[in-house]
């Protein structure tokens, strides 16, 4: 029989998030949240309007020991150039390399206007207790999307149950 005890520390959304400035501040780690077990949603800044140039932007999200981040992508409009290159950006960073990580320290970046694995659900979950997101405009006139917007959440399945929830289509 395979039993699971529970962890000291469940993910919960009791700690203070610290982003004063928003993501777009200056320095490392000046813009921390704190993620639980309830859902937060984070965007590009200005986001339902059209992204600035120039911008870079960071999020970085940390939860209790033992659990995970998972960013379920709501939306994503970041227009590729005419040769489908990526200039406007969001890419998630894992501060460690697990053998279990699809997204690791070299990250993963997403740009254009359908969501990351669609028409599945966009959801990537990080190894570890702690993930960056890190979002980039260049400082080109090209016409810009209005950026992305995700909801953020500790998974830990000894604390919780995972739920995760996507619209196909326009319904």
């Amino acid at each position: 029989i395979l039993e699971a005890t529970a962890p000291e520390f469940c993910p919960a959304n009791t700690v203070d998030d610290s982003c004063p400035d928003g993501p777009c501040c200056q320095g490392e780690d000046c813009c921390v949240l704190h993620v639980g077990t309830i859902a937060k949603e984070i965007s590009s800044p200005n986001y339902p309007l059209q992204s600035r140039s120039g911008q870079t932007c960071s999020y970085k999200l940390v939860s209790e020991p033992g659990s995970q981040i998972s960013v379920n992508f709501l939306d994503l409009d970041l227009p590729a150039d005419a040769t489908q290159t990526c200039s406007d950006f969001v890419q998630l960073i894992e501060e460690k390399n697990s053998a279990s990580s699809l997204i690791g320290t070299a990250g993963r970046s997403f740009c254009g206007q359908q969501l990351p694995n669609y028409p599945g659900p966009s959801v990537l979950i990080s190894a570890g207790n702690s993930l960056t997101v890190n979002y980039h405009t260049a400082m080109t006139s090209l016409q810009r999307g209005k950026g992305f917007k995700a909801a953020v959440t500790a998974v830990n399945p000894l604390c919780s149950p995972m739920t995760f929830e996507h619209k196909y289509g326009d319904c």
